[in-house]
């Protein structure tokens, strides 16, 4: 625990707040990038640290792609996978003490990291390392009990977790890519509960809100409750559009509008999508309900339903093929 944030008492009476309003609490937690390396915190780098093919220290930093410069305040070092089950063991011996119901990964539902020591018996491959990640998740989730909120979704960890966080919801935008299809949306919707990146840090909001709508997404803010002023020139400047009080307003209204759209098809697969016209796509769920999504500025009639410019419609019992 963060000293800043409380201790674990306080943890616990927050999720105990939570849960009498209905809220899961998923506590963030970094096992895979170690962000502070201090003389007594057990982490050694010449022994736990994974390595490059070269040999040298595995390290992270932010990568601006303007510029092709690696940027930020420092690297961290990046913890070999071989290390992992023993630092999640002594994780949860203090962890278990909580009631805390949930946990986020930050790294592990999206990275697999070799690490490539000379030592044959300690070398980590790909493979290797995606068994690793498996078990420990299959550990959290079934032995501990806890639901797991991850980022990215790689495959290995689905089977595990409550909810995807900055799920892709577009294609890599190459020149040779036509356009983007729903295909991971299709596989998750009504197993997992998905989410894109933050809709605070959108450049163009009403597109991204759109796009929740049509991929049957959860609306994703991410919010603080400070001033965002405050944490200029520090390590986490990315955070500026963020306060809490700027975007609570907007956040609570699309989330009720996202739930009267999206609340009766929250558990069905998503059967069909199409794009009927330029601008226009239709997500049919099993149960047969439809929603239309109009990305054009004016209004679009199919049949007997108008679809709003920038707007969408629920329509109950309405089969692509019908139109």
């Amino acid at each position: 625990m963060e000293k800043t944030v409380g201790d674990l008492g306080a943890l616990d009476r927050l999720c105990s707040y939570l849960e009498s309003k209905g809220v899961d609490l998923y506590p963030d937690v970094a096992f895979l990038e170690v962000y502070r390396n201090t003389l007594l915190d057990g982490f050694v780098t010449m022994r736990d640290a994974a390595r490059y093919l070269n040999k040298d220290t595995a390290t992270s930093h932010n990568f601006n792609p303007i510029n092709a410069l690696h940027e930020g305040w420092k690297a961290l070092p990046i913890l070999s996978v071989r290390r992992l089950p023993s630092v999640i063991q002594g994780f949860l011996d203090g962890f278990s003490r909580t009631s805390a119901p949930g946990l986020s990964l930050r790294q592990m539902g999206r990275q697999v990291n070799s690490d490539f020591r000379e030592d044959p018996s300690i070398l980590v491959d790909r493979e290797q390392a995606v068994a690793i990640l498996e078990e420990q998740m299959r550990i959290l989730a079934e032995d501990h009990k806890l639901k797991l909120l991850i980022e990215g979704g790689n495959d290995y960890s689905l089977k595990y977790v409550s909810l995807v966080a900055r799920a892709p919801m577009s294609s890599s935008e190459y020149n040779l890519i036509d356009r983007s299809v729903p295909f991971y949306q299709m596989v998750l919707h009504g197993y997992v509960n998905y989410a894109g990146a933050p809709l605070n840090h959108a450049q163009d909001l009403r597109y991204e809100r759109l796009k929740t709508i049509e991929y049957g997404a959860m609306p994703y803010y991410q919010l603080i409750y400070g001033e965002p002023s405050e944490v200029k020139r520090t390590e986490v400047n990315d955070l500026f559009s963020m306060g809490f009080e700027d975007w609570i307003h907007e956040a609570g209204q699309f989330y009720a509008e996202a739930n009267r759209i999206l609340a009766d098809v929250q558990d069905q697969r998503i059967v069909e999508h199409r794009e009927l016209a330029a601008g226009l796509f239709q997500t049919v769920y099993e149960n047969g309900q439809s929603v239309f999504v109009n990305y054009n500025r004016e209004d679009v009639a199919v049949g007997d339903v108008v679809v709003p410019g920038r707007g969408y419609v629920l329509v109950e019992g309405a089969l692509a093929s019908e139109w």
